[in-house]
């Protein structure tokens, strides 16, 4: 009964919202009202026993299943270890559980892999065991900070690159909470950082996704195999981003269920409000025919 009155309380906040959404389904609401059948509420793996949390003089450190994973030290550990189990269900699910936000996981192992916008790192964590490379984009400084412990192994065998930038459609800096941070075009950190070209693109980069497709050359296309790619962040995405694939010859299809966005009055650089709360879909996978 208490989860079906919440559950009540954001269709209700949802309808109070529908002005300002162009996504809206009455049917997606109900389904939600009955039976919570769009994240977050799809069944959850409680991982908090399997998970442990250690400090040294720098950082935080997550461990699970032989993996560690840093975090900055001024979070609460309690914080950490609820974050962290949120992204085993929401990202990676080690589980035949589905959320809408799940990336792909059987990765070809001769791939390389572009994480853009790889925040905590965990994704790209699980996909270093069994690929070639992968270019970690992350424009935050702090995660930046965490991401060089967390792959500093990775590193030094030259099977992770991290780059401290974002990628857009053009050279220009935004404001984030760590403070400003660096964006450039795909191709322009290419050519200066001498990084091979992408069989597998990641994006989830807060509202510049659209323009990272924009920005994308002919070599780069012609190389990928797969661009998994986020559609939450701005209210048109969900219907821009698969727009941009009907050119190419390939298979698009969306993520199965929608994603509650729950960011109040979420605002950074020149990038629209988010107002709380709304329903979108969430992660459009195209697949290149090659």
């Amino acid at each position: 009964m208490k989860k079906f009155i919440i559950r009540l309380l954001i269709v209700f906040q949802v309808i109070i919202n529908r002005r300002r959404e162009p996504f809206f389904s009455w049917n997606v609401l109900i389904k939600y009202l009955l039976n919570g059948r769009f994240f977050p509420a799809f069944p959850k793996v409680n991982y908090k026993p399997e998970l442990s949390l250690v400090e040294d003089a720098d950082f935080k450190m997550v461990g699970f299943r032989g993996d560690k994973v840093a975090y900055d030290k001024s979070w609460n550990n309690d914080l950490i270890i609820e974050n962290f189990n949120n992204i085993l269900n929401e990202q990676t699910a080690v589980n035949t559980i589905m959320s809408p936000h799940k990336y792909i996981e059987n990765i070809n192992e001769d791939w390389v892999i572009y994480d853009i916008g790889a925040a905590e790192g965990l994704q790209s964590k699980f996909w270093t065991k069994n690929v070639k490379k992968i270019i970690i984009f992350e424009p935050d400084k702090e995660f930046f900070k965490t991401l060089e412990r967390t792959f500093e192994k990775e590193v030094s065998e030259g099977r992770i690159v991290l780059l401290n930038l974002g990628v857009s459609d053009s050279p220009k800096q935004l404001n984030f909470k760590s403070g400003p941070a660096q964006f450039d075009t795909l191709d322009s950190i290419i050519k200066q950082y001498n990084i091979p070209l992408p069989d597998y693109l990641k994006a989830d980069i807060e509202g510049e996704e659209l323009n990272l497709l924009n920005s994308l050359s002919n070599q780069v296309i012609e190389n990928l195999k797969l661009i998994q790619i986020t559609t939450y962040h701005r209210p048109d995405d969900y219907k821009v981003i698969p727009d941009f694939f009907k050119k190419l010859k390939g298979e698009g299809t969306f993520s199965d269920g929608y994603i509650l966005f729950n960011r109040n009055n979420f605002e950074l650089g020149n990038w629209n409000k988010v107002f709380h709360p709304v329903i979108r879909k969430c992660l459009y996978s195209f697949k290149f025919n090659k």
